[in-house]
């Protein structure tokens, strides 16, 4: 049989295409990341085939093997046939309080610096006064009316990069940060684009 017809006939395996994909983005062999994860290269390329199942446990330790995100982790999980063994809520929930007041507490003994808080696609959630002056002073007030986003706002013409001396080389090690985040999370379509 061509192989062309029989990749079009083979059963989709989530598991499989989600491991090799994070495998070769680390640039890892199947030997490594077996070794890694402490399994046998036999059982790992059935897996990533389709010819075997993996347990809960196999894939949490090729996700800790993978350095995976706990997002991630969840997605190969449930790619698995298994719930996701990770929570996440928003930094609003009542539960996080405590994390909410650390996070003003280092913004406020930052002060008189400027530092600001981003979610994982670099959107712009807080920032100290310091760090507020200095947008509204570089960007504009009518600027700070709309969302901020860390990158866009380094990486846009029209924006910060008149303002940064070394544009050139803060530029280009913001497109190798985003270029690392994205690669780590190809799920992640919002960071992806």
């Amino acid at each position: 049989m061509d192989t062309r017809a029989f990749r079009r006939l083979r059963p989709a395996n989530p598991v499989g295409d989600l491991l090799r994909g994070w495998r070769s983005r680390r640039a890892l062999s199947q030997a490594e990341l077996a070794f890694e994860a402490g399994i046998s290269i036999k059982h790992l390329s059935y897996v990533e085939t389709g010819k075997a199942a993996a347990s809960r446990d196999i894939l949490l330790q090729l996700a800790s093997a993978l350095d995976l995100s706990l997002r991630d982790r969840n997605a190969l999980l449930e790619a698995g046939g298994f719930a996701r063994q990770y929570g996440e809520r928003d930094l609003s929930a009542p539960e996080l309080a405590e994390a909410r007041r650390a996070i003003d507490l280092l913004l406020l003994r930052h002060e008189p610096f400027p530092a600001i808080v981003t979610d994982r696609r670099w959107n712009v959630m807080q920032a100290n006064r310091a760090a507020s002056r200095l947008m509204t002073m570089l960007l504009g007030p009518l600027r700070m009316q709309r969302p901020l986003n860390h990158m866009r706002m380094f990486l846009a013409p029209d924006e910060l990069k008149p303002f940064v001396e070394n544009w050139p080389i803060v530029a280009a090690a913001l497109l190798a940060r985003a270029r690392h985040e994205a690669m780590a999370a190809p799920l992640d379509e919002a960071l992806q684009s």
